[in-house]
């Protein structure tokens, strides 16, 4: 939720969990008060109790030349 999250955010969405190796790994979309997207990640041993990371995951800027032509594979 969103009083889970290390900063003032709007809310926590579309997140999802998969199991890996002796983890439960959720990624969560998270916006934030200026309606800024971030994508998190929590850990969790029991798949109940999550701990949220202290960072968001870092992305490619949108003038990374490695992304610069991914909008072509969108259908």
């Amino acid at each position: 939720t969103a009083e889970d999250m290390p900063f003032d955010c709007a809310g926590v969405y579309n997140s999802g969990a998969c199991r890996f190796k002796d983890k439960y790994l959720m990624m969560l979309r998270v916006e934030s008060i200026d309606i800024t997207d971030y994508f998190w990640v929590a850990t969790s041993d029991d798949g109940y109790k999550f701990r949220v990371w202290d960072e968001p995951v870092p992305m490619p800027e949108e003038e990374d030349e490695e992304f610069k032509d991914s909008a072509d594979f969108v259908a």
